[in-house]
């Protein structure tokens, strides 16, 4: 998933449920003061009346260098989440071009691994991925 030719990954993108659109509000206020042309944060409410959804995130993945995920039990029910942010978002963290930091915003039963949680949802392969991807992120960070 490369950017298009001569654009370069510089983008924060946010995946986030609807139902917790109180939650990216503060997000976004707090990340407004690092804003500029080498920090740009992108969230759906950036997309315009008439665009098409789909096509629109599709291309903000491609340039994102960051995804951060506000998770709640909203966010890990979410069809859209699960099919189309999720694939992605893991996929350019498995290639090393997307770092991932998730934010647990709400409790959830979906702590560590997610067989503990098995009993209560099964995970689809993406959702997986995304905490297979992120354990070896924090692993690596804490032998930084």
């Amino acid at each position: 998933m490369p950017p298009p030719a001569g654009e370069q990954r510089d983008l924060v993108f946010i995946s986030y449920s609807h139902q917790d659109r109180d939650w990216l509000d503060r997000l976004l206020v707090f990340l407004k003061p690092f804003a500029g042309p080498n920090f740009k944060v992108w969230a759906d409410p950036h997309i315009r009346v008439g665009e098409e959804l789909r096509r629109d995130i599709t291309g903000v993945l491609a340039q994102s260098c960051v995804g951060v995920l506000l998770v709640s039990p909203d966010f890990l029910a979410s069809d859209f989440i699960r099919n189309e942010e999720l694939p992605p978002l893991l996929e350019g963290a498995e290639a090393g071009a997307i770092s991932l930091f998730p934010i647990p915003i709400s409790a959830s039963k979906l702590q560590g691994d997610p067989a503990d949680a098995l009993p209560v949802c099964a995970f689809p392969e993406p959702a997986a991925r995304y905490y297979a991807a992120s354990e070896a992120q924090r692993r690596a960070g804490a032998n930084r």
